[in-house]
Parts: structure tokens; sequence; C-alpha cells
């Protein structure tokens, strides 16, 4: 059973929450709370998967009730309930909510995140890494790239397509703003899939206080004892995603889908830097044994920590809110086959972009390539004889 809890100060909203959600009794255990502090109070007593609070309270507010909850609940998934962007409360939530939702909320919406948030438990079930991975708010960012930031935002001359750039360039950058961008939280309409659209919308006054005031990207720190080459990293996310754009652009898939996977291509290792940044010793053991272990990285990772880079960076996704298809590519990029899906697809492109980077990156031929591959899953989405043609492409 999935543990939530609802928090508003409007008893007439609490209410329509019980009234609007009973269909769900059967499958989620749901309370509900009048403040922050009979919040604080019931998840003192008992276990929560997920709190849904409003922001703006009187006494605890939200978003010092979503700090308590980061800080001493760090496993439980933090879901806002918020007005628009303009205002400082909110802007101060995009540091501590993993989601947001436009109040007033749609049931349906509601139900989504949570069932979402459902999914994901069974995705990671380890309940430390759960917590280690509620905690995170910010990821680490290259130095010159984060300084440069900086910069640029509080420059009064700062372009707005400049800062897109920067953060373009970025991993841990590019995957907190498209969090806050395809949230409620800027009330857009629809899912954004490329930064520069997401940086755009969001406008430079709104980037400037999310840099400069409420600090979410943060800068580069302890990840040298970890062994992680950040600035490789990044350059194969990079080139992994040019590589899933032209497979997708090959296959003519449709430009949305495109766009999906240069922004999955991108984001395919942020579980790298996540468990590298929250555990650098014990990354540091991976990093040792990437020469012993035949399956690479994922192998090793499942060693030390009982689950690989690529279902902790789809968890951490999942959780942030970012599109489902992102997420999947993210989760599923070492193994495409437990995806019942008989299209070519996004997953696809990421999934074959990566491989034939790492191909290229240690230097093996075709054969050596195929063997690296699903043969059964290239079967079934048809596309395994082109899989020399997008070799070509990536040594171009």
């Amino acid at each position: 059973m999935f543990n939530a809890l609802f928090v508003d100060d409007e008893i007439n909203v609490l209410n329509g929450l019980k009234r609007s959600l009973r269909t769900m009794k059967d499958n989620w255990n749901m309370q509900f709370a009048n403040s922050g502090e009979e919040a604080i109070a019931m998840l003192e007593d008992n276990h929560f998967d997920a709190i849904v609070s409003d922001i703006r309270m009187p006494g605890m507010d939200g978003v010092e009730l979503l700090s308590r909850v980061q800080k001493n609940f760090p496993g439980v998934i933090r879901i806002a309930l918020s007005g628009h962007a303009e205002t400082e409360l909110e802007l101060e939530c995009a540091r501590v909510a993993h989601q947001f939702l436009a109040k007033p909320a749609e049931v349906e919406q509601i139900q989504t995140a949570i069932n979402r948030s459902v999914t994901l438990r069974s995705i990671l079930s380890d309940k430390t890494l759960q917590s280690a991975l509620g905690s995170v708010v910010a990821l680490p960012s290259i130095p010159g790239l984060y300084q440069r930031v900086l910069k640029e935002a509080a420059d009064p001359e700062g372009s707005i397509m400049n800062v897109a750039d920067i953060i373009s360039e970025d991993l841990a950058m590019s995957t907190k703003i498209l969090q806050l961008v395809n949230s409620a939280f800027f009330g857009l309409s629809s899912h954004v899939d490329t930064v520069k659209q997401a940086t755009g919308l969001l406008g430079l006054e709104i980037i400037k206080s999310l840099v400069l005031s409420q600090k979410i990207f943060s800068a580069y720190e302890g990840l040298k004892s970890s062994g992680l080459n950040l600035e490789r990293l990044m350059q194969h996310s990079t080139k992994t995603a040019l590589l899933a754009r032209s497979i997708a652009q090959f296959e003519e898939l449709p430009a949305r889908q495109c766009d999906q996977a240069v922004m999955a291509g991108m984001l395919h290792d942020v579980g790298v830097l996540v468990l590298a940044n929250l555990y650098p010793e014990r990354y540091a053991k991976v990093s040792a044994n990437l020469d012993s272990i035949e399956a690479g990285p994922g192998m090793a990772e499942i060693e030390e920590f009982g689950v690989s880079h690529a279902h902790v960076g789809g968890y951490l996704l999942g959780i942030w809110g970012l599109p489902d298809v992102i997420v999947e590519s993210v989760c599923f990029h070492h193994s495409p086959g437990l995806v019942a899906d008989n299209n070519f697809s996004v997953l696809g492109c990421v999934y074959i972009a990566n491989n034939i980077i790492n191909a290229c990156e240690l230097d093996l031929n075709d054969d050596q390539l195929m063997e690296q591959l699903d043969s059964d899953y290239l079967e079934r989405i048809a596309c395994k004889s082109n899989i020399s043609d997008w070799r070509r492409m990536a040594e171009e």
C-alpha cells in the first residue's frame, strides 16, 4: 500500500481532495493534515511515501514544511501545490520540492503524480538509495560552466540565449532546468524537451532569481575522489545525444521525438553523476574495477550498489517529474528489451547511440559492437541492418 499525506490549511480543499480521491482508497493509504505542524507530527508517527502540500499556509508554510521533510524524511517524495512562479515563496520552493502541481490541482494530475511515484518505487526498491536520492536538489556542474552561468545571470546586460547555451553544455544544469519547466510550477500546458526552449520560456528574470538567490545549481565538489572525469562524461553524453538525434532523423521519427532523443541522450548517464556525487569513495571502487568487469560500468555499479546508474538516473528524473519518454530511455538504456514495445522509439535511438559511441571510444570493430547489442531487441524493432550505417555516421 502506498502511503500519501495531503496538507492544506483550507478544510474545504482537504474535504474536496478526500471526495475526489476516494476511488483510490484501495490502492493508497491517504491521510490529511490541516497545517505544517500537524503534518510533521504525523510524519514522526507514521511512514509516508509521498507528501502533497500547499505552499501558502499560515504558521509553517509549505517551503518550511518541505524543507523539514527533506532533512528528516528524505525518502518521502515531495510534491508542492503552488500558484505561479512570480513570487519569492514559490521560487524558494524550487529548492525543496521534487514536483509542482498548479493550484487548484486537477484530480487526474494528482493521481498521475502519485501513480508515477508508485511505479518508480518498483524500479528502485532500495530504501537507503531512495532516501539518498530524495535528498538531492541539485547536481554538480563543471566549474567553468557554473561560473559562466553565475556571471551571465548577474550581468545587467545578460542574454537569455547566452544562459541557454551555457546550460545546454552541462548535464547537471540541463537536468534541473528541465525539472522545473516540465512541472506545473510555471503554468505551461505541455512538456518541454529542449533546454533552450525551457530557458526561453522561463525568461531571464526568473532564471536570475533561481540561479543567484535560490542557487538551484551547485558547484563541482568532491567528485575527484570518485575517479569520475566529469568533462569526459559530458563529452560522451553530448556525442550520444547528437548521434541519437541523427538516428531518429534517419528513421524519420517526428520532430518532437527527435528533440526527445537529444535530451534523453544527453541525460542517459545522469545516474553516474548522482552515484559519484553521493558516494565518491564507493564510486572510486567502481572506477577502479572497470577494467576487470567485462560488462562495463553497469555491472561494476551493480556489484557495489546493487543497482546500475541507469535505474538510479531514471528514478531521479522520474521523481523530478521529467517526461515519461525521457525517464524510460534513461532507465532502460542498457536493457531496452525489458520494455514491451515493438516500435522504433526514442529509447532505441539512445540505446543504439550509446553503444555505438562506446564502441568508437573503445576502438571496437563491428563484430565486437554487435556482440554488445541485444540482437533480439534489434530484430524486434527491425533496425539490425542499419547498425553499420549508424556506425559510419558516428565516426564522421
